[in-house]
């Protein structure tokens, strides 16, 4: 994950994730979720983000998507909480090397204070 304003995260944010080390026999379908880290100033009931992924081979794919937001403050206000929202299921990353993604919101979110990818295998 990776540190943004909790004032107003604006700005992309670039992710690494690395397959330089699988073997073909272990590449898996994945599923990917965006991982918010919030305080108690997020609100939203929805993130609009454009997502660009960048593979290994240098493609580029870029698509804007609205993910639904099912949270509700409880607690605490002086700890962060932890958020997973489903991108997308079964994605099959073919290629060894360097996979970056850029992830920026598409107006002004306040209450963020990281973002990131979580990748998990479905098998």
């Amino acid at each position: 994950m990776e540190d943004v304003s909790a004032n107003g995260w604006d700005s992309p944010v670039t992710l690494h994730y690395n397959l330089k080390d699988q073997l073909d026999s272990e590449f898996k379908p994945e599923n990917l979720s965006v991982m918010l880290r919030v305080c108690h100033k997020f609100k939203a009931e929805q993130l609009g983000l454009e997502i660009t992924t960048m593979t290994p081979d240098s493609l580029s794919y870029s698509e804007q998507v609205i993910l639904p937001i099912d949270f509700e403050w409880q607690g605490s206000i002086s700890r962060s909480k932890e958020i997973e929202l489903p991108y997308r299921r079964n994605v099959e990353l073919r290629l060894r090397g360097e996979y970056i993604i850029t992830l920026r919101p598409t107006t002004p979110v306040e209450g963020i204070e990281s973002v990131g990818i979580n990748f998990k295998s479905t098998k």
